[in-house]
């Protein structure tokens, strides 16, 4: 999957702007505030702790920025 969107990215011409990574949602590895945008699509339903990883998603975006979630 991380392959697939960032070859799709890539052949676009968004390369520059768009990061693609897997990580543990529990625990993201970005900084606070790190990000404009979240995206993440099809997990909520395999998370053992939901409100942690929104928590998290949270963290990792920039005051004002973006997020989106489904199901």
């Amino acid at each position: 999957m991380v392959e697939l969107a960032t070859r799709q990215a890539r052949e676009a011409g968004y390369a520059d702007h768009v990061s693609v990574s897997r990580a543990d949602s529990h625990s993201l590895p970005f900084e606070t505030g790190h990000f404009d945008l979240v995206v993440a699509v099809g997990v909520i339903a395999w998370l053992h702790s939901p409100a942690q990883a929104a928590a998290e998603v949270a963290a990792c975006r920039h005051r004002g920025a973006v997020g989106a979630h489904g199901r």
